[in-house]
This record gives structure tokens, sequence and C-alpha cells, in this order.
């Protein structure tokens, strides 16, 4: 009867993913100031070895130009109404996200940020 039980209870954890970390959640922030350059770092909240990308979501207008971007890769030019959705590979557990008006004169950013 014993032996029926630890058997069940090992077929459970094996099939209910016991050592899958649960994924971090969107976290949001605004760019307060579209007039003015900004710089966010990103925390994942998860230990080094357990992420794998990142996807972020810009979204709002600009009147002018704006670039956003990550450490590592190439920044983003953007203007006008804003919807701009990007995974990039990850490994780092905190990211600095920047972004660098050009000509803006008024606007709102708002960032959805999600660690894998």
């Amino acid at each position: 009867m014993l032996r029926t039980f630890a058997i069940a209870g090992l077929s459970l954890l094996a099939f209910s993913g016991c050592n899958r970390k649960p994924q971090t959640g969107p976290n949001s922030f605004v760019i307060a100031n579209v007039a003015k350059a900004s710089t966010n770092v990103l925390l994942s909240g998860r230990r080094f070895g357990d992420l794998s990308g990142i996807t972020l979501h810009v979204y709002g207008e600009l009147k002018g130009t704006g670039a956003v971007g990550i450490d590592h890769y190439p920044a983003q030019r953007l203007s006008g109404v804003v919807d701009w959705r990007i995974y990039r590979d990850w490994f780092e557990t905190n990211c600095t996200f920047y972004y660098l008006p050009s000509g803006v004169v008024t606007g709102h950013l708002s960032v959805d940020y999600r660690f894998h």
C-alpha cells in the first residue's frame, strides 16, 4: 500500500513539472517625460541560469522620433503611433532599457516587459 502511494506521488511530481520555475509575469513602467532621455534597470527577480529571454512591448505616441533599446542590441527608432514588440535572447538577471528622444515635443510611452 505504501509503495502504491510512493509510486503515485512520484508520478504526479514527474507529470506536474515540479522542477519548472514559474514565469515572471509582465511588468510595466511609463516613460514620464518623452522629451528627456531615460534609463531603467529591469530586474528579473530570478537567479542566473533560470533565464533565456526577454519580451518588450513599447506603446503610446510620439510627436517626433525616439529610440529605445537594451544592452547588447541595436536601438529601434520609433515615431507617431507606437506599438513595438520584440523578443531577445537574454541570460542576465537584469537588463538596462534606454530611451533617447530626437526632437520629441510631446507624447507618451509605456513599456511592458517579461523575462523568460
